[in-house]
């Protein structure tokens, strides 16, 4: 009896614990005190289409079947810069954008990545392989350059936030980058702007593939602080 009891309540803990890691490097986190007010997975969009809130700038981007699921692609060739815009307009102190990529580098060439709140002059994070380098922008400035390196034959996962005060200025920029079969870092890489004010537009993504390989973004999602 007791020894079934230890092998049912070690059952219990590992089940526990493998619930809880897979939970972690799917990237989920707590999601009490905010609320999800976008998200697209791109599963209800036909292929070959994108889904109707998009407007591309510049881009081949549609919706393709790839690894099993359907996901936004942009090809590789030919190399350029391509963006396009989605979701609602946003007014909101605090917004979070977060979204997962797969991005593959060929030889020596490694593309680079974009995504960005408040419309295409909002403050954008600019992910660049070639550099291994994370930059915050917004316009013409750049407050922050940190060294990082995603997984070039995993999905990744993308975070930017944005925190606003009372009168409308920008008090921070947040990022994280994490691969899928890794930990979502408990910390911050952040940036500030002087003089920032009402970041009002839509999200945006934009894609360079320097490689020559095609892009996929998935799991996009849009949140904001419940009370907000």
């Amino acid at each position: 009896m007791k020894n079934s009891l230890f092998h049912f309540t070690s059952l219990l803990m590992w089940f526990a614990y493998y619930i809880f890691t897979e939970i972690r490097l799917e990237g989920t986190e707590d999601l009490s005190d905010w609320e999800i007010i976008y998200q697209q997975d791109f599963e209800d969009i036909e292929l070959g289409k994108l889904p109707a809130d998009f407007f591309v700038m510049d881009g081949n981007f549609s919706v393709q079947q790839r690894d099993g699921k359907r996901c936004l692609v942009l090809p590789g060739r030919p190399v350029g810069d391509y963006g396009l815009l989605f979701g609602p307009r946003l007014t909101n102190h605090f917004t979070e954008l977060k979204l997962s990529f797969f991005a593959t580098s060929q030889g020596r060439r490694f593309p680079s990545l974009e995504m960005g709140i408040g419309g295409i002059r909002g403050v954008r994070l600019r992910i660049d392989g070639a550099l291994a380098r994370a930059r915050i922008n917004w316009r013409d400035l750049t407050e922050n350059q940190t060294s990082v390196k995603w997984d070039s034959v995993k999905w990744n996962f993308l975070i930017l936030r944005i925190e606003q005060d009372s009168h409308n200025f920008i008090t921070d920029c947040l990022f994280k980058l994490w691969s899928k079969d890794s930990h979502q870092p408990q910390n911050w890489s952040s940036a500030s702007f002087a003089s920032v004010q009402s970041l009002k537009g839509k999200c945006a993504l934009w894609g360079y593939p320097y490689a020559g390989t095609e892009m996929l973004w998935d799991t996009i999602k849009i949140r904001i602080p419940s009370s907000n």
